[in-house]
């Protein structure tokens, strides 16, 4: 007997609890954009009926929300005897209505403008030396016709911003790729950004060579290759992919006198007369121009060669393409980049 009256009293105390949490619960909803406004009328206004009429309600309708709202947590938010005025807790709680009162207009603003297509966000990935090509030249200008959209630039490896347009973290890429693109990303515009000798001018003087890349021909790379020093990127980059690629197309085989990571200290030592070197067009011009050192060398373009590499403005295809994209790729068409100065 004992032992049942035990069970009826967990499952009576069990029930009791429930209805409390549930309680709880529902008075912890009714605090809404609605009683707040409310609670801030009367506040601002000195008295309920006051506020009644700036909302064009009655005095109970009033009454009735702050009553929800003093329910919901079990405190005093007026003192209303002599006359009306906050409590403490009803100061602290006044400051918070306010706060979510001039936010939800904040945000309904913005909302507004996102709708007409004037606020948002961009995010977009770049390699970095395509960055620096790009984005001197083209982000004043957007962002003087696209004031309120707030852009996120993030800059990496060509492999790595494709992987972070699958995944969904950049609405738009810009990098170099030789391959082509991988399933689930689409082009949206793409410019040739071709793969050229560094070669210093003063090898080609002691060689008794022309400067002009239109006079070199298939046979003096072929001797040049051979016979003079290389500097190249380190195994297993796309650059020192495709100058294997087009050494074993010429038919050389010459060991790099240095390997570098870093294409800034390996176009630097080339210009410095110690060897020829092999890059992008852009990467290379970019590099060159930055230590004043472009009128030391010559770029050839490899324009026998077909393992060329493209510069790709690409998207997800699985994901929509927002409007802030599009407004880019809008400007993006209509800016003639100088991609080979």
């Amino acid at each position: 007997m004992n032992f049942m009256n035990e069970i009826t009293r967990k499952i009576l105390l069990f029930k009791i609890k429930a209805h409390i949490i549930k309680s709880w619960k529902e008075m912890r909803h009714k605090m809404n954009l609605m009683n707040l406004k409310y609670f801030v009328a009367v506040v601002e206004s000195g008295s309920i009926t006051q506020a009644a009429q700036n909302l064009f309600t009655s005095p109970q309708a009033v009454s009735e929300q702050i009553r929800r709202l003093e329910g919901a947590y079990d405190v005093k938010l007026f003192q209303r005897t002599p006359k009306l005025q906050l409590t403490y807790a009803g100061e602290r709680f006044h400051r918070f209505a306010r706060e979510v009162i001039q936010g939800e207009r904040e945000l309904a603003v913005e909302l507004d403008e996102i709708c007409m297509h004037r606020r948002g966000k961009l995010t977009i990935g770049f390699t970095v030396f395509l960055q620096r090509a790009i984005l001197p030249e083209l982000l004043p200008r957007f962002h003087q016709e696209n004031p309120y959209i707030e852009l996120d630039i993030r800059t990496g490896q060509s492999k790595g911003l494709l992987s972070d347009l699958l995944a969904g973290h950049l609405d738009l890429t810009i990098c170099n790729f030789s391959s082509g693109l991988p399933p689930g990303i689409r082009a949206a515009q793409n410019f040739d950004n071709r793969f050229c000798l560094v070669i210093p001018r003063e090898i080609l003087a002691r060689r008794g060579m022309a400067y002009d890349p239109e006079k070199l021909t298939r046979t003096d790379l072929r001797a040049l290759l051979s016979e003079e020093p290389l500097l190249m990127n380190i195994v297993g980059t796309q650059s020192r992919n495709l100058t294997d690629l087009y050494l074993d197309h010429l038919g050389v085989n010459a060991a790099p006198l240095i390997q570098l990571n870093e294409m800034n200290s390996l176009l630097h030592l080339c210009a410095k007369g110690m060897g020829i070197a092999f890059t992008f067009e852009v990467t290379g011009r970019i590099c060159l121009a930055v230590k004043n050192l472009y009128d030391q060398v010559v770029l050839v373009p490899l324009r026998d060669f077909d393992k060329q590499s493209q510069v790709y403005v690409a998207y997800s295809a699985d994901r929509h393409l927002p409007w802030t994209a599009r407004k880019f790729l809008e400007l993006l068409s209509l800016c003639n980049l100088e991609w080979t100065m």
